[in-house]
């Protein structure tokens, strides 16, 4: 598991990000099918990823291959809209971390919740506040019933202008897919 965590962390300080990204989640996938109790066959697909120009899903991960990844906190308040309330630590995948399994070139995302309620949130977005789709709240794992299992979470503490309707659309909870838009 060191060795793996090293040559992980050797990744992150490559130039190019989104190369490094793409191939840190493949290494990932592939190291976990190698990993005895990563992931079972029983564990539930949380998240399904559609690239560019595709109506399958490109990509599939369970809750545990998410965890996999390298995590990313956000420590941050909600606006109160948003009905969750306190001061929470986030952890998750950033979605620029994700991102690059869409495919090249792609300006836009959409994000699916569980209840068939989409979103679109421009690549700029991700670039710029840099969101996470979180997967745990304040170290516990984030139930349905709470919104879970998987939140967009922005850094709202972080940068004012995201007080506005828009991003707190743009906060979707009970995400089940990304895809291309």
């Amino acid at each position: 598991m060191r060795a793996l965590r090293e040559y992980l962390q050797t990744y992150f300080r490559i130039e190019n990000k989104a190369a490094a990204m793409r191939r840190l989640i493949l290494v990932t996938l592939a190291g976990m099918l190698l990993l005895p109790g990563s992931g079972t066959a029983s564990e539930r697909v949380v998240l399904k990823i559609y690239a560019a120009g595709t109506d399958t899903p490109t990509h599939s991960f369970t809750l545990s291959e998410l965890k996999a990844l390298p995590p990313t906190s956000l420590e941050t308040d909600l606006p109160e809209a948003l009905q969750i309330r306190g001061h929470h630590v986030w952890t998750g995948v950033p979605l620029g971390a994700l991102t690059p399994l869409l495919g090249p070139g792609v300006s836009e995302i959409r994000l699916t919740a569980l209840n068939d309620y989409s979103i679109t949130i421009p690549v700029s977005d991700i670039t710029t506040y840099q969101p996470i789709l979180a997967y745990s709240r304040d170290g516990q794992d984030i139930a349905i019933r709470d919104k879970g299992p998987l939140i967009v979470i922005y850094p709202f503490g972080r940068y004012p202008e995201l007080e506005q309707q828009i991003y707190l659309n743009r906060t979707i909870w009970q995400v089940g897919e990304i895809r291309a838009n």
